[in-house]
Parts: C-alpha cells; sequence; structure tokens
C-alpha cells in the first residue's frame, strides 16, 4: 500500500501557476490543482 498525502498550499498573490507548475516537477507529486477558498493549491502526493 502507498501511503498519499494531500498538501494544501497558500500562495502570495499571482504566484499560484508559477508554484503549480514547479510542484509538477517535483517526484512524488501525482496531482496539482489550483483552487478557490482559503487554498490556493491542493497537491497530491504518494
Amino acid at each position: 500500500m502507498v501511503a498519499k498525502a494531500y498538501v494544501l498550499i497558500e500562495t502570495a498573490v499571482g504566484k499560484n501557476k508559477e508554484v503549480a507548475t514547479a510542484l509538477e516537477r517535483l517526484k512524488g507529486i501525482k496531482s496539482v490543482d489550483i483552487v478557490t477558498g482559503p487554498y490556493d493549491i491542493i497537491s497530491i502526493m504518494e
């Protein structure tokens, strides 16, 4: 069984796409979604 973590991220204003792009390049990142609400990005890691 593989462990999975949901990472909730707040970014600086206007940096959502830059941070999301950087996250997608990291090993172990399975999903990166830009969202609205209290957090700016939700990422899933394995």
